[in-house]
């Protein structure tokens, strides 16, 4: 489709703070997810030194409106010399632009006075195949046209409304007409509660990760809208190379729950996480990238990656009590004396990594990181329905577990394991993993998928399947 162009002049700077005199192209397509064009090149004006270091950053302006790249990294300069002709631009060629903002003011045009006192912020999202699911569509006759898909209540943010919006627009021939289809989400906030928009853009952002977990595919953010009485800021991220996350497909449903589900058990498990405590909140947060990754990752690497998730933070009750032995009162003593001689000494940088490495070995003593195995042992005492119809955690005899083929891939890496008993045990851990994110999110499993039943429809958890797989694992 045909972008609007624009040409400015400003400054790139470097991470020394060196700037030199560019010379800027955007290429702006009228819809998210396709790669802006951008073009910097130095301008033919008396030579400059152009050492500038990784990142850089530009900042011009044309009229009213303010162009910011943030995390501009280059590959070469192709800097003018004393020589060079006149009226050439010699491109800067770049790999990477982190972030690309467009700031103008309010004209008479388009400004609303009734939308003053509110700030409307708008993210622009990767269509995910459960949001393309929630109502069939028809293309419209003419223009561009929106239409609400569902709705959600999330605290602190107020109704979070998904849309779905075709853009029309002439192709580079000028010949045709094409249409692309936006999908985005949209917040109001009454300007009075903003201290701080960076806070409610990582609420927002924390709020996609838990919707993302129904769809089996994250809601990775492409650009950001911040409309307000008197300015309208335009947020692109990563605008060369927009990602779109893989869908995590399973054999027994593309979705952890149907798209009408969303607007009402979305805004339950938006209220519980809210209220969770940090440290509950970051593993959770961590154990729903692992179940939908941002990249397409192997059956291992998703294995390998979940374990991680349940091993690093405290998700469900576990006993903490530590009786510490007689070899552990020697070993205290000996690092105690250790300490004293050690902070009697000069201080120095080396020391003082002496001094915190000892330290930590004093609190790896009074207060042990506990072990996956015993983690996994009283989850499964305290939770045996989330487990009983699924690959064990645990194996008897030569009959691996998912903790042993966890310890095999740590050691052996994929080779370790045959590879379709790896695709199988990766997602019956994807399905103990959901299970437990929707214990935590305080959801009943039995309206989704991963409930007994409707996992038990799937081939790869039927058990004469995969206990015969779970015989030849290991290789």
């Amino acid at each position: 489709m045909q972008p609007f162009l624009l040409e400015l002049s400003g400054k790139l700077t470097g991470s020394c703070g060196n700037t030199i005199d560019v010379h800027c192209r955007l290429g702006v397509p009228p819809t998210f997810g396709v790669p802006l064009k951008i073009e910097l090149g130095i301008p033919p004006t008396p030579y400059q030194s152009c050492g500038l270091q990784n990142p850089c950053s530009f900042q011009g302006s044309r009229g009213s409106q303010q162009i910011k790249l943030d995390e501009v990294w280059y590959r070469r300069i192709n800097a003018p010399s004393p020589k060079s002709p006149p009226f050439q631009l010699y491109p800067i060629e770049l790999s990477h632009v982190g972030r690309l903002t467009q700031e103008r003011q309010a004209t008479r045009e388009w400004e609303n006075p009734d939308r003053a006192n509110i700030t409307e912020l708008i993210a622009y999202l990767a269509p995910t195949r459960q949001i393309q699911a929630v109502r069939g569509w028809a293309y419209p006759d003419r223009g561009s046209h929106s239409v609400q898909l569902f709705a959600v209540r999330a605290p602190g943010l107020g109704e979070i409304s998904f849309y779905k919006e075709w853009v029309r627009g002439y192709s580079n021939s000028m010949s045709t007409l094409t249409g692309l289809a936006n999908f985005y989400a949209r917040v109001e906030i009454p300007d009075f509660q903003i201290t701080n928009l960076d806070t409610y853009v990582d609420l927002l952002k924390g709020y996609f990760r838990v919707l993302s977990m129904f769809g089996r595919q994250q809601m990775q953010l492409w650009a950001l809208s911040i409309n307000q009485s008197a300015s309208q800021t335009s947020i692109w991220i990563d605008p060369l190379d927009p990602h779109k996350p893989p869908n995590i497909h399973s054999e027994r449903s593309s979705f952890l729950i149907w798209p009408e589900q969303l607007s009402q058990l979305g805004t339950a498990a938006l209220a519980t996480y809210s209220k969770l405590g940090a440290p509950l909140k970051a593993g959770l947060d961590q154990l729903l990238v692992s179940i939908t990754p941002f990249l397409d990752i192997r059956h291992s690497q998703r294995f390998v990656n979940i374990m991680h998730a349940l091993d690093a933070h405290e998700l469900w009750p576990t006993p903490t009590s530590h009786t510490l032995t007689e070899s552990d009162t020697l070993l205290l003593d000996k690092f105690a004396a250790m300490l004293r001689d050690l902070e009697g000494g000069a201080t120095t940088e080396a020391l003082t990594q002496s001094i915190d490495r000892v330290k930590g070995y004093v609190e790896q003593i009074r207060n042990p990181t506990m072990k996956l195995s015993t983690k996994m042992r009283a989850f499964e005492k305290s939770y045996p329905q989330l487990v009983n119809d699924l690959w064990p955690l645990f194996g008897k005899g030569r009959l691996p577990g998912l903790v042993k083929l966890r310890d095999r891939l740590s050691h052996k890496g994929a080779l370790g394991v045959e590879h379709q008993a790896m695709a199988v045990a990766t997602s019956h851990l994807a399905v103990l993993a959901e299970r437990i994110a929707l214990q935590i999110l305080g959801l009943d499993i039995e309206q989704t998928q991963v409930s007994v039943l409707n996992a038990g429809r799937d081939e790869w958890h039927d058990k004469d399947y995969w206990s015969a797989l779970q015989r030849t694992a290991l290789v």
